[in-house]
Protein backbone atom coordinates (compact mmCIF):
# COMPACT_ATOMS: atom_id res chain seq x y z
CA UNK A 1 0.00 0.00 0.00
CA UNK A 2 1.74 3.45 -0.80
CA UNK A 3 1.84 6.46 1.23
CA UNK A 4 -1.18 8.14 0.00
CA UNK A 5 -3.51 5.16 0.36
CA UNK A 6 -2.64 4.81 3.73
CA UNK A 7 -3.68 8.52 4.26
CA UNK A 8 -6.85 7.71 1.94
CA UNK A 9 -8.19 5.01 4.40
CA UNK A 10 -7.17 7.42 7.14
CA UNK A 11 -9.07 10.27 5.82
CA UNK A 12 -12.15 8.26 5.36
CA UNK A 13 -12.01 6.61 8.66
CA UNK A 14 -12.54 9.80 10.44
CA UNK A 15 -15.78 10.72 7.95
CA UNK A 16 -13.31 13.47 5.90
CA UNK A 17 -14.59 13.01 3.02
CA UNK A 18 -17.92 13.63 4.69
CA UNK A 19 -17.10 16.68 6.49
CA UNK A 20 -15.49 18.19 3.63
CA UNK A 21 -18.55 17.62 1.73
CA UNK A 22 -20.55 19.16 4.25
CA UNK A 23 -18.47 22.44 3.98
CA UNK A 24 -18.34 22.58 0.37
CA UNK A 25 -22.40 22.59 0.50
CA UNK A 26 -22.37 26.03 2.07
CA UNK A 27 -20.84 27.58 -1.03
CA UNK A 28 -17.77 28.44 -3.36
CA UNK A 29 -14.21 27.84 -1.14
CA UNK A 30 -10.70 27.95 -1.74
CA UNK A 31 -8.26 25.62 0.02
CA UNK A 32 -7.18 27.91 2.76
CA UNK A 33 -10.05 28.92 3.88
CA UNK A 34 -11.49 25.56 4.09
CA UNK A 35 -8.45 24.08 6.24
CA UNK A 36 -9.05 26.80 8.89
CA UNK A 37 -12.69 25.85 8.93
CA UNK A 38 -11.86 22.14 9.22
CA UNK A 39 -8.17 22.67 11.47
CA UNK A 40 -6.74 20.76 8.66
CA UNK A 41 -2.82 21.30 7.12
CA UNK A 42 -3.10 22.54 3.85
CA UNK A 43 -1.60 19.11 3.15
CA UNK A 44 -4.60 17.39 3.72
CA UNK A 45 -6.98 19.07 1.79
CA UNK A 46 -4.88 19.14 -0.81
CA UNK A 47 -5.38 15.13 -0.61
CA UNK A 48 -9.44 15.30 -0.08
CA UNK A 49 -9.64 17.84 -2.98
CA UNK A 50 -7.34 15.46 -5.11
CA UNK A 51 -9.85 12.58 -4.24
CA UNK A 52 -13.04 14.32 -4.71
CA UNK A 53 -11.99 16.41 -8.09
CA UNK A 54 -11.02 12.90 -9.23
CA UNK A 55 -14.77 11.64 -8.44
CA UNK A 56 -16.10 14.43 -9.67
CA UNK A 57 -17.50 15.34 -6.41
CA UNK A 58 -15.73 18.57 -5.97
CA UNK A 59 -14.56 21.11 -9.12
CA UNK A 60 -11.94 23.03 -9.48
CA UNK A 61 -12.12 26.70 -11.32
CA UNK A 62 -9.79 29.56 -11.44
CA UNK A 63 -10.61 32.86 -11.14
CA UNK A 64 -8.86 36.09 -12.52
CA UNK A 65 -8.05 38.89 -9.69
CA UNK A 66 -6.53 41.55 -8.57
CA UNK A 67 -6.66 43.18 -5.47
CA UNK A 68 -8.43 45.80 -6.45
CA UNK A 69 -11.03 43.98 -6.99
CA UNK A 70 -11.56 41.97 -3.76
CA UNK A 71 -14.33 44.24 -2.07
CA UNK A 72 -16.47 43.13 -4.85
CA UNK A 73 -15.44 39.67 -5.12
CA UNK A 74 -17.73 36.99 -4.10
CA UNK A 75 -15.00 35.22 -1.87
CA UNK A 76 -13.68 38.55 -0.30
CA UNK A 77 -15.17 36.39 3.06
CA UNK A 78 -13.36 32.76 2.32
CA UNK A 79 -10.34 34.08 0.26
CA UNK A 80 -6.97 33.78 1.41
CA UNK A 81 -4.99 33.82 -1.47
CA UNK A 82 -2.15 36.12 -2.05
CA UNK A 83 -3.98 37.61 -5.26
CA UNK A 84 -0.71 38.83 -6.35
CA UNK A 85 -0.50 35.95 -9.08
CA UNK A 86 -3.27 37.36 -10.68
CA UNK A 87 -5.76 34.53 -10.23
CA UNK A 88 -7.11 32.49 -7.17
CA UNK A 89 -8.08 28.58 -7.68
CA UNK A 90 -11.45 27.74 -5.82
CA UNK A 91 -13.64 25.06 -5.79
CA UNK A 92 -17.38 23.97 -5.22
CA UNK A 93 -19.36 21.11 -4.62
CA UNK A 94 -20.88 19.41 -8.06
CA UNK A 95 -24.44 17.99 -7.78
CA UNK A 96 -22.95 14.50 -8.02
CA UNK A 97 -21.01 15.45 -4.44
CA UNK A 98 -24.45 16.44 -3.02
CA UNK A 99 -25.68 13.51 -4.12
CA UNK A 100 -23.46 11.59 -2.35
CA UNK A 101 -23.55 13.33 0.84
CA UNK A 102 -27.23 12.65 0.75
CA UNK A 103 -26.83 9.53 0.14
CA UNK A 104 -24.64 8.39 3.10
CA UNK A 105 -25.69 11.00 5.70
CA UNK A 106 -26.27 8.00 7.40
CA UNK A 107 -23.89 5.54 6.74
CA UNK A 108 -21.09 8.04 6.29
CA UNK A 109 -18.53 8.33 3.40
CA UNK A 110 -16.88 4.58 2.25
Amino acid sequence: MTKNHGNENRLKSKGTLRRFLSEACKGAFTRESIARKLGMTEGEVDLVLSILVSHGFILEETLNCAPSLCSKCFLRETCYSNVKKGYVKFYRITEKGRRILEENEKTGLE
